[in-house]
């Protein structure tokens, strides 16, 4: 977040920008004529509107704007103009500050954003899930982006539906083996009886039904990351050979007689309390502390509550174009109704209510009435 532009005659913005501990270029204008020929010579960033400016049609303008350029616009406002700001923030602006502007409230707009930027430009099928507005979030991606260069295996924990996956694609993308294989093995979809042969490849007639040699996925994954989601899922049998791997960095298929070697980081996750798996000797503690070298908590939805709005934005954006029809609103009573729940399903819930929603709802406004909830 390098060139930031401000519409608006208070410079108190301004001033608060000087020692963002982000580095960033600040200019400011006061009419809409100067604002546009700077942004049409020089590349920006973060624009703030100050919306009941003297002289500017705020909608128009920020319409203007959204078709012509790639910016993120934030708004500056005060109170009393709150409700006049909500149709703007209707357009598509998901962000602002209330007057009077407070200096740190400033600055951790600023990192939120820097974060989202990053955010966006990583490659994952689900990053939408990653969208992060709460301290909580902020202080995990902040953490994944920290450890994501160095070597060392991570465990995910977390509830279902939190977005462990999304957090393990994260780390690969901004790894050093970023331009490497990133293979997920699925844990809880393995028979007890194909783990060996998922994990290391068997040889041809190695057990009945081997027709062919098989690569396993640790080999597929060498110089990358490999992904072991649901961890505590590898029976206790097959735990002892997993150490070994992880900690020799060599295997042998099922079968074999020649012992392969491999360079893979690996990310594990567990939905599941893995302090109570020990105790229960359901999992080994030798092979506990060679995963969890840099443990990361996923919080579940209901404890990062600022993060549900967006990411219901953000559902009725996908389905808008998934359907191509015009974006649905939420009512305030709907946005309070969807805050208000306590999602034990997490995001893979609050996405199957959102199309559940947009769906049954036959106008552009969702309304609380049209929130349907699983009531478990």
């Amino acid at each position: 977040m390098n060139n930031i532009v401000i519409l608006d005659t208070d410079t108190t913005l301004k001033e608060h920008l000087k020692d963002c501990p982000q580095k960033v270029n600040v200019s400011q204008f006061s009419t809409t004529t100067r604002l546009f020929s700077h942004i049409k010579s020089f590349p920006c960033d973060l624009l703030f509107i100050e919306p009941s400016l003297n002289g500017i049609n705020a909608k128009e303008l920020i319409k203007q704007l959204q078709d012509k350029y790639q910016l993120t616009i934030v708004l500056t406002t005060a109170l009393t103009e709150i409700n006049h700001s909500v149709q703007l923030l209707k357009m598509g602006i998901e962000n602002y500050l209330l007057k009077p502007l407070i200096k740190s409230k400033t600055h951790e707009l600023i990192e939120k954003l820097e974060l989202t930027k990053e955010r966006k430009k990583i490659s994952t099928f689900d990053e939408e899930t990653m969208i992060a507005s709460s301290p909580k979030m902020v202080k995990v991606l902040n953490l994944l982006l920290k450890v994501a260069k160095s070597q060392s295996h991570v465990l995910i924990q977390g509830e279902s539906g939190t977005g462990k996956e999304v957090a393990a694609r994260i780390l690969h993308q901004h790894s050093l083996r970023n331009n490497q294989s990133f293979i997920k093995v699925n844990c809880a979809a393995i028979p007890d009886t194909l783990v060996e042969s998922e994990f290391f490849g068997h040889e041809k007639g190695s057990f009945t039904g081997a027709l062919a040699t098989r690569i396993g996925r640790f080999e597929l994954a060498n110089k990358g990351s490999i992904l072991l989601d649901e961890i505590t899922e590898v029976p206790l049998s097959m735990q002892a050979k997993l150490l070994r791997a992880i900690q020799e960095m060599e295997f042998e298929r099922v079968g074999g007689q020649k012992t392969l070697t491999t360079d893979v980081r690996i990310i594990s996750t567990s939905n599941q309390n893995l302090k109570l798996a020990l105790d229960e000797k359901r999992f080994r503690s030798d092979l506990y502390y060679r995963l969890n070298v840099i443990p990361i908590h996923i919080p579940p939805l209901r404890e990062r509550k600022e993060d549900i709005i967006p990411l219901a934005i953000h559902f009725l954006k996908q389905l808008s174009i998934h359907h191509q029809e015009s974006v649905k609103t939420l009512t305030p009573s709907a946005q309070k109704k969807l805050v208000d729940h306590h999602w034990p399903g997490n995001i893979r819930e609050l996405s199957n209510v959102i199309e559940r929603s947009c769906i049954l709802c036959e106008k552009n406004s969702i309304a609380a009435s049209s929130i349907f909830l699983d009531n478990l």
